[in-house]
């Protein structure tokens, strides 16, 4: 069993398609904090 499971997400704008059947796992202890860059305009207001 997966700590987190994605199957085939699709993501559309409008005409164009930005994601398309994307699927990921992750198991528990995979991935920390410390692994995740925030976005800049998140870290500037920080």
């Amino acid at each position: 069993m997966y700590a987190i499971e994605v199957k085939n997400v699709s993501k559309r704008y409008g005409a164009v398609q930005a994601l398309d059947g994307v699927s990921f796992s992750v198991n528990k202890g995979e991935g920390r904090q410390d692994d995740v860059v925030p976005h800049p305009l998140y870290a500037a207001a920080a």
